[in-house]
């Protein structure tokens, strides 16, 4: 989920002449909740933000006192409701500004409910946010967050989602509960769809570096599966993972990996690749 990144570029100034909210020459802008809350509540935002002003918003909550940003969160995720990219932009980068600070968990434990909601809004941001916000929180805190996973399984199932957000919540399944047969079932059905080769690639990634000990069999399957895929850059991401998992994976693809070796229409950056991983696995190679 490290796709989503938050920049510093230095102090700004912030002026929404639409909403009356301005920070000049020392004058401050209303609290955080208030700031938030005239967002949402006012006129549409005809241009989105710059870089400049949500760089600026994700320095200010990064600083502000953890009862201001408390209080803002319900009007960030109100707020990332909205059909208003501009709304949407800096409620985005506020959320995710919220939930990295050190704090994050603790000031968004009583709104993760509302956060796993925002899974089922239309809204591109909105789904990518939930994702990023769920799996940072989830990832620093032991006790799971409730119904986080069955949340996760279902959102992945969709075929009407972002799909950037579902291949990041692919991976944070497998980096947590890819032993679960309701995980391994999501991402064969999320494999099973006519991907691009980046996100497909991505979800190969995902499996070859899940938590699992030993890997689940049927997710070295899927790997294997990929030897076979026209894309050059899938096919050596699906060796280089079964190297990463291990001389018992690459036996289990062997088959497959000596035809990528042999194979005369192969690039030879391919068959180099297979030859490597059969020999690293102690397999013979001619």
């Amino acid at each position: 989920m490290s796709n989503y990144k938050l920049r510093n570029t230095g102090p700004v100034l912030v002026c929404i002449a639409a909403l009356g909210l301005r920070t000049v020459c020392g004058q401050t802008s209303p609290g955080l909740q208030g700031w938030f809350q005239a967002l949402m509540q006012g006129p549409a935002l005809v241009a989105k933000p710059s870089q400049d002003e949500l760089s600026a918003l994700q320095k200010r909550v990064s600083a502000a006192d953890p009862d201001e940003v408390h209080g803002a969160i319900p009007w960030m995720i109100g707020a990332l409701r909205l059909n208003d990219g501009g709304k949407e932009h800096y409620a985005f980068f506020g959320l995710l500004a919220a939930a990295l600070r050190s704090d994050g968990p603790t000031l968004l434990k009583d709104r993760m409910g509302d956060v796993v909601s925002l899974l089922t809004s239309p809204g591109t941001l909105a789904q990518r946010g939930a994702v990023f916000v769920l799996g940072s929180i989830q990832q620093r805190q032991l006790a799971p967050v409730p119904g986080l996973s069955q949340a996760l399984v279902s959102f992945v199932k969709r075929t009407d989602r972002d799909l950037q957000a579902q291949v990041s919540a692919v991976a944070f399944l497998l980096s947590r509960s890819e032993e679960e047969m309701a995980t391994q079932d999501a991402v064969e059905g999320f494999l099973s769809r006519d991907l691009d080769a980046d996100s497909r690639t991505r979800v190969l990634s995902a499996i070859g570096r899940g938590n699992a000990n030993p890997k689940p069999a049927r997710l070295i399957d899927l790997v294997t599966a990929a030897l076979d895929n026209p894309d050059e850059s899938v096919r050596s991401t699906a060796i280089d993972m079964l190297s990463l998992i291990g001389p018992l994976a690459v036996m289990r693809a062997e088959p497959s990996l000596r035809k990528l070796a042999e194979g005369t229409g192969q690039p030879e950056a391919i068959r180099s690749a297979a030859r490597k991983a059969l020999k690293d696995a102690g397999l013979r190679v001619e």
